[in-house]
């Protein structure tokens, strides 16, 4: 996240806010939201209390 220039408030944003989602595999999400101008790729699970996030990407620049 570091690198690519990702906060915690972003991730946060994609997961409650998406413009859009699909679900995949095992019961994950993937949500994308259109963030400053590069498209983010969140894959999360929520599970009873909590979301654990998988992935986090940047899927276009």
């Amino acid at each position: 996240m570091k690198w690519r220039k990702i906060s915690e408030d972003d991730i946060e944003e994609v997961i409650n806010n998406p413009d859009y989602y699909e679900y995949s595999v095992y019961g994950r999400i993937n949500a994308f939201k259109m963030i400053q101008g590069r498209l983010l790729k969140i894959t999360y699970k929520a599970e009873e209390n909590e979301i654990i996030v998988i992935t986090v990407m940047v899927k276009g620049m």
